[in-house]
């Protein structure tokens, strides 16, 4: 599974980062905002799982499926 964090640092994509630690996944973060809007995203955190993008929502609530409900984004 390719798992790649869109990330400008800011309190969200932290937090998620954070979660994404802690459940000990391996991903590869992608820094700034040049890049991020260079893919087509207009927001952050942007969660990219084997081609498919997840809003900050939607990968809170995936990386909490994954662990049995943490509090990532609580």
């Amino acid at each position: 599974m390719g798992i790649v964090l869109y990330t400008t640092n800011c309190p969200q994509c932290k937090m998620l980062e954070g979660a994404l630690k802690n459940q000990k996944l391996d991903f590869h973060t992608v820094y700034g905002e040049e890049e991020i809007i260079k893919r087509g995203y207009h927001s952050a955190p942007i969660l990219e799982i084997d081609g498919r993008t997840m809003s900050f929502a939607e990968a809170v609530r995936w990386v909490n499926s994954i662990g049995g409900g943490s509090d990532a984004g609580r």
